[in-house]
């Protein structure tokens, strides 16, 4: 392989199909080989991060489309829940291992119902997700399921994830590559040595 400086994509085609110039990149500068391994993860950590929010996006999408469909009209008016139909709903989420639970009787004020659930009671909501349990008074909110579902819709999750979660891959998949160079470098000099 001659020593002119080669386009990153004439060396991934290189890499990939030229076997026989392999020898061309083991004599390389280190400064160029990692150059160009950063490249690479920083490629697939966007490729990743781009395929995992579009994943979100779906779930968010389809989740507000069940509650379109499913959620009964409900208002919250002077701190307190009023259901239109006056009936408990209750509605198990499979891809957000996720229980959602309404009701506006008052025997069930100050229970948590489920685990991994958000629950609208008659004086409150009840956030429990992982162990970790918050409540919120509806003094502090005006809700309705018009309210609800148009926030829902407003918020743009994938991007605000897509910020977040591309480093970390990034990072991740930086470190997984250094782990192994440097195990196959111990098992090189062990197997030197034998």
């Amino acid at each position: 392989m001659d020593k002119t400086k080669m386009g990153f994509f004439s060396r991934i085609k290189k890499a990939i199909f030229k076997f026989d110039e392999y020898e061309g990149f083991i004599t390389e500068k280190t400064r160029i080989s990692i150059s160009y391994l950063i490249k690479l993860i920083l490629i697939f950590s966007i490729v990743i991060s781009i395929a995992f929010c579009y994943s979100i996006k779906l779930l968010i999408e389809e989740t507000v489309n069940i509650l379109k469909s499913e959620l009964p009209e409900f208002t919250v008016t002077d701190g307190t829940l009023q259901l239109e139909n006056k009936e408990d709903f209750n509605i198990y989420l499979d891809d957000l291992k996720l229980q959602l639970f309404m009701s506006d009787g008052a025997e069930i004020t100050n229970k948590t119902v489920y685990s991994n659930s958000i629950e609208f009671l008659k004086n409150k909501i009840i956030l429990n997700y992982g162990g970790i349990v918050q409540e919120f008074n509806y003094n502090e909110l005006e809700l309705s399921k018009t309210i609800l579902l148009d926030y829902l819709d407003s918020i743009n999750i994938p991007i605000i994830v897509l910020f977040i979660v591309w480093p970390l891959t990034f990072i991740l998949y930086l470190i997984i590559f250094l782990i192994d160079i440097l195990t196959l470098s111990i098992l090189g000099f062990v197997l030197n040595i034998l």
